[in-house]
């Protein structure tokens, strides 16, 4: 299947569920050939013991490989909302990312926040639009924060696994204050 993924630009995805370490060998010399595939990997933790989670980290730092370690949902939901506090981390999203979607701002949602750009493809995922539908943040901000909110508000509220209560996709007030000039910083 290689020649014909690389051909048409695709990847497998391939899951790895689990809730240890390896016991039978080293783990990272095992999926480095890896590195030479089309693969999308995701690691989906089924513990949130902090030394499953730094072993599978340091296998994800040591490899060239597309790969996400996810925690449990609630684990993510912090990080995420560490990161990027303007998203709503629910139960869709998560399982989103835990079945393989790939992008990249998936895998970096909840190590950084996301430049104006990936906020905008995010966006353009969550309400299921062409990023060309929604102004650019960094272009037209104003209409940018206008649009987001009509689609939030078109969407059903979500709940939130950090807050435990529904809420909208988008916390407005933070994006605002995010990714508009009038309303903090700007990234670049």
């Amino acid at each position: 299947m290689e020649a014909d993924l690389r051909a048409t630009g695709n990847k497998v995805a391939i899951i790895i569920m689990t809730d240890g370490e390896a016991s039978d060998g080293d783990l990272a010399a095992a999926m480095k050939p890896l590195q030479q595939l089309p693969v999308w990997v995701v690691v989906r933790l089924c513990t949130d013991d902090e030394k499953v989670v730094n072993y599978w980290n340091s296998i994800d730092e040591h490899l060239e490989i597309d790969m996400d370690v996810l925690d449990d949902m609630l684990g993510e939901s912090e990080e995420v909302y560490s990161a990027n506090p303007w998203l709503t981390y629910s139960e869709p999203f998560h399982r989103m990312r835990e079945f393989g979607v790939h992008m990249k701002e998936l895998d970096l949602i909840d190590e950084q926040l996301l430049s104006p750009d990936q906020v905008r493809m995010v966006c353009s995922v969550i309400f299921d639009v062409f990023p060309s539908e929604i102004p650019h943040p960094e272009a037209e901000p104003d209409l940018f924060i206008r649009r987001i909110d009509t689609l939030n508000r078109e969407y059903p509220r979500v709940y939130s696994l950090k807050h435990r209560h529904m809420l909208p996709f988008i916390d407005i007030a933070q994006l605002k204050r995010l990714y508009t000039k009038g309303g903090g910083c700007v990234i670049s």
